[in-house]
């Protein structure tokens, strides 16, 4: 009669002494199982921190508008924390040549 041993990891199955071949068959499916369900579990978390962030992003956008700030301001804080450091410089540097173009054809 052969021993059973509880398994906790990959690596121990090829050592165990199973009864027979459904049950080494078993173990590797329950892990396959288990696997994919902790990545499910990963990739719900991953979308509810998406929207967490982006709901944090609208609130900080609307307190802007309507506390006036955006009198002065390019582009709302959201538009800083969801671009890079170089690519806020090259869309405001681009936005400003478009301001100053304007302004010369005006004149």
């Amino acid at each position: 009669m052969s021993r059973k041993v509880p398994i906790t990891n990959e690596k121990w199955t090829n050592t165990l002494i199973l009864q027979s071949e459904q049950e080494l068959k078993f173990v590797r499916n329950k892990m396959e199982i288990k696997r994919i369900i902790v990545q499910y579990i990963k990739g719900f978390k991953n979308l509810k921190d998406c929207i967490v962030f982006k709901m944090k992003l609208y609130k900080m956008d609307w307190c802007f508008y309507f506390l006036s700030l955006s009198g002065w301001a390019l582009f709302p804080p959201s538009f800083y924390y969801t671009h890079a450091k170089e690519e806020v410089n090259f869309i405001i540097k681009e936005t400003i040549d478009e301001l100053r173009q304007m302004i010369e054809q005006s004149e």
